[in-house]
């Protein structure tokens, strides 16, 4: 015959299960309203980017087709004017694709297409790319580089993109940015250092979190390092910041080898 406390901590087995059910279903109500709420958010920003893409597409096309077509008949200050509406325009459509890009992750509406690639091509090819509206020496170094990894090769070129850009802005006052590809235990290492102002502690604590910035200082990371981040990790990689004040940072990427 069951006594009198056994009973008392079966009822109360019972209830605690039933307080546990109801904690899970409230909390995967909660993952789906949010889950919901990002997908919206992130299908609003697509049709609301599609709309300002298209007049600064407009914009710096005319910009562009001004400059190749006036550059020799125009003065230099007027020349540096439309070179300046070129500039900022491509700098907004950059801000429009990373808040899109993170958005789409948010509502996790991006999923890596994996393939064999050669990253020592990608790398090289990017850095070329990226040399043409640098105003600062890019160096790679790709000898030590594994020859294939099995990676999204078009998110981890945007990746690369973000890392050099972000190394070579003018605010940081780097002379030089270098890229280095190795061939480690865990798989891909590659490191994008410059030889600028370094980041603070705080600076590399935040470094990652989107549009972090230091008002009145000349450390702004936007969003470019939360992004690459964010392709960093649907790699299963990991991504780490080594910085120091007056002597400049370095981020260092692992990818695994099996992706």
């Amino acid at each position: 015959m069951m006594t009198l406390s056994l009973f008392v901590v079966i009822a109360l087995f019972i209830a605690a299960i039933f307080r546990l059910l109801r904690l899970v279903k409230h909390r995967t109500r909660a993952l789906l309203w949010h889950r919901t709420l990002a997908e919206r958010r992130a299908t609003q920003l697509t049709y609301v980017s599609h709309e300002i893409r298209t007049p600064l597409a407009l914009i710096n096309a005319s910009a562009n087709l001004l400059i190749e077509r006036l550059s020799d008949s125009i003065q230099y200050k007027e020349l540096q004017l439309l070179k300046v509406i070129q500039n900022n325009t491509n700098h907004v459509t950059t801000i429009v694709e990373q808040t899109l890009t993170m958005a789409r992750a948010e509502a996790s509406l991006i999923t890596p297409k994996f393939e064999f690639c050669n990253i020592q091509r990608l790398v090289t090819d990017t850095a070329t790319e990226l040399r043409r509206v640098s105003s600062i020496p890019i160096v790679t170094d790709t000898h030590y580089a594994p020859g294939l990894v099995y990676i999204d090769k078009y998110l981890f070129r945007q990746a690369l993109i973000n890392l050099i850009n972000n190394a070579a802005q003018p605010t940081r006052h780097a002379t030089s940015v270098w890229i280095r590809l190795f061939q480690s235990d865990e798989g891909l290492k590659i490191s994008i250092s410059d030889d600028g102002d370094g980041m603070t502690q705080k600076q590399r604590e935040t470094s990652f979190e989107f549009y972090q910035s230091d008002h009145g200082q000349s450390h702004n990371v936007g969003a470019g390092l939360a992004i690459s981040r964010m392709i960093v990790n649907l790699h299963h990689g990991k991504i780490f910041v080594d910085t120091t004040i007056a002597s400049g940072t370095t981020i260092i990427v692992y990818i695994p080898k099996l992706g």
